[in-house]
């Protein structure tokens, strides 16, 4: 069974790397493959050992811890909550200015 290997642009295709300069860094300090010369200029990657290390990385959580709480990140601006009551107090002044000059129909 041959081994199947990734190129840069494979990496990139699959949203693994965006550039060489991180891509780089990533194989000096966290540990991603070195990857083997296919020539001069050519590098590529084992597909199984770029799985593996994905597959080592930590994963965010998608919502918080059950039990926990979160804080909305800001409030709502209190000028525009003042700003919504004005408009519907206005609407409200006009449908009843409208009231009273139709004669309360």
């Amino acid at each position: 069974m041959s081994k199947k290997f990734l190129r840069f642009r494979d990496l990139q295709a699959r949203g693994i790397v965006n550039n060489w300069q991180t891509l780089k860094r990533w194989i000096r300090d966290q540990g991603f493959p070195e990857g083997v010369k296919l020539g001069p200029n050519t590098r590529a990657w084992p597909e199984d050992e770029v799985n593996a290390w994905l597959d080592g990385r930590p994963v965010a959580p998608s919502q918080p811890k059950a039990g926990s709480t979160v804080e909305p990140k800001s409030k709502a601006d209190p000028r525009q909550i003042d700003r919504e009551e004005a408009i519907a107090a206005k609407a409200e002044a006009t449908e009843a200015t409208a009231t009273n000059t139709n004669g309360g129909e």
